[in-house]
C-alpha cells in the first residue's frame, strides 16, 4: 500500500515470473492495495540482477541465484489538487443511448486521454478495456480534457448521443465527434472538489474515484452497438431509355447497360416510417446517400425498423416510379414502408427516371452544345477549303 495519494504508474508488467529488473509489476489493484503477479522462487534458479537502481538488487548478493530482486512497484507522485476521469464503454443493446441494467461492457476498446485541444496527454498511457468496459485516468492536474475511444471492428456508436460530456449525467453516451473509427467526447473541465457524485451508471462504472468522490468525473461514457444487430437499405437510380418502365440491366445482368443508363450523383434522404428525416446521432444532420457511377446507393448500420427513402429529383428527368404521378421528389416506403431487420439489407429500392424533353439546359449544357456546334462549323469550313 503506497502513501496516500500515490497511484500506480501508467506502464505495468503484470506477467508472472518476469525477471526484468527495472519495470513495475503491478498485476491487480483492490482499493489502495496493489499486487504483483505470481513469482515462483527456487534455490539456485533465480536471476542475477543488473538493471535496477543502484543498491536495489544487492540484498541477495551473497547468494545471488537464490533470490529474485526484480519485483518492483512504480507509483506516480501525487499531483496537487489532483483530479480524475473515467467510466465505461458499453454495448447499448436496446439502442436508446442509456446504460440500462444488464447491458455489458465492451472489451478490447482503446481509450486515450486528450487535453482540451485534442492532443494526447503526456504520461497518460492509452488503456485497453477488459470485459467490464471500464477505464480510468487519475492523478491529473486540473484542466480541460477529452476522451477518445477506438472500439473493436464491427461496432458503431449507439443512436442517441449527448455531446455535452460535462453534463454529469451518469448513464448517457457522450460521443461528440467521429473520425476514421475514433470517437471522441466533448470537453470536460475537471476541478478539484468540483466533480459529481455518480450513482446511476452500470455497477462498478462510477467507483474508481470513490476515495475522493468530488475530485473525479466518472460520467464520460461511450455506447456502441454491433453491426450484426443492424440492417440496411440499398437501391438504384437509372434512366429508362427504352421506355419499358423497368431498368433492364438490373432485372437481367446480361443485358447491355447502355439500353438504360445509371444516374450518378443523385441525393437520397433517409426518413422514418412517419416520413420524418432520420438524423445522424453525432452530427445531428439528416442522413443522406448519393448514387455512385453505377447508380447504386445504400444506407447501412440502421436500427431494425420501418423506413422510407426520399429521392431528390435529379435535374433534367421525370420520375417513372413515382406512384402519385406528380414528378416531384419521389419516395419509396410512403405506401408500404421499407422493413429493415437485423443482419439483412432491404434491396431493390429503385427509382426509375425518364428524360424530360421540356427541361431547360443548364449553363454547362449550353456551353457543351455551343462547343459542339463550333467544332461542327470548323469541320464544315475545313471541308469547303479542301474542295476549293
Amino acid at each position: 500500500m503506497p502513501p496516500a495519494g500515490y497511484e500506480p504508474s501508467s506502464a505495468q508488467n503484470a506477467a508472472n515470473n518476469d525477471d526484468t529488473d527495472n519495470d513495475s509489476n503491478i498485476a491487480s489493484t483492490a482499493g489502495t492495495n496493489h499486487m504483483s503477479g505470481l513469482f515462483t522462487l527456487s534455490n539456485d534458479g533465480e536471476p542475477t540482477e543488473t538493471g535496477g537502481l543502484v543498491g536495489s538488487d544487492d540484498a541477495d548478493t551473497a547468494d545471488e541465484d537464490n533470490g529474485n530482486m526484480t519485483v518492483d512497484f512504480g507509483f506516480k507522485q501525487p499531483v496537487a489538487n489532483a483530479v480524475s476521469i473515467g467510466s465505461v464503454v458499453w454495448n447499448d443493446i436496446d439502442f436508446n443511448g442509456l446504460q440500462d441494467a444488464g447491458e455489458p461492457g465492451i472489451s478490447g476498446a482503446t481509450v486515450t486521454l486528450l487535453d482540451g485541444g485534442g492532443i494526447p496527454v503526456a504520461g497518460a498511457a492509452a488503456q485497453i478495456t477488459e470485459t467490464d468496459g471500464l477505464y480510468y485516468f487519475g492523478n491529473l492536474p486540473e484542466g480541460n480534457y477529452q476522451v477518445r475511444v477506438t472500439p473493436p471492428a464491427d461496432l458503431v456508436p449507439t443512436f442517441v448521443q449527448e455531446s455535452n460530456a460535462d453534463g454529469d449525467a451518469d448513464n448517457d453516451s457522450n460521443i461528440a465527434t467521429a473520425s476514421a473509427g475514433d470517437f471522441t467526447s466533448g470537453v470536460v473541465i475537471l476541478s478539484n472538489t468540483g466533480e459529481p457524485t455518480e450513482t446511476t451508471g452500470l455497477a462498478g462504472s462510477d467507483d474508481a474515484d470513490s476515495a475522493a468522490e468530488t475530485n473525479g468525473n466518472m460520467t464520460v461514457d461511450f455506447g456502441f452497438v454491433p453491426t450484426t444487430a443492424l440492417g440496411g437499405i440499398s437501391g438504384n437510380v437509372s434512366q429508362d431509355k427504352n421506355g419499358d418502365g423497368v431498368i433492364d440491366f438490373i432485372l437481367d445482368p446480361t443485358v447491355d447497360p447502355a439500353i438504360d443508363m445509371p444516374i450518378e450523383g443523385v441525393v437520397l434522404q433517409l426518413l422514418d416510417a412517419a416520413g420524418q428525416p432520420v438524423l445522424d446521432s453525432i452530427t445531428g444532420e439528416p442522413i443522406t446517400a448519393t448514387t455512385d457511377v453505377d447508380g447504386n446507393y445504400s444506407f447501412l448500420n440502421l436500427v431494425p425498423a420501418d423506413y422510407q427513402v426520399l429521392q431528390i429529383q435529379p435535374s433534367g428527368f421525370l420520375s417513372v416510379s413515382d406512384v402519385d404521378g406528380d414528378d416531384l421528389n419521389d419516395t419509396i416506403g410512403d405506401v408500404t414502408p421499407i422493413s429493415v431487420t437485423a443482419g439483412n439489407i432491404a434491396v431493390a429500392n429503385n427509382f426509375i427516371e425518364r428524360f424530360d424533353p421540356t427541361a431547360i439546359p443548364t449553363l454547362s449544357e449550353w456551353a457543351l452544345m455551343m462547343l459542339m456546334m463550333l467544332l461542327g462549323l470548323v469541320g464544315y469550313r475545313q471541308g469547303l477549303v479542301r474542295k476549293i
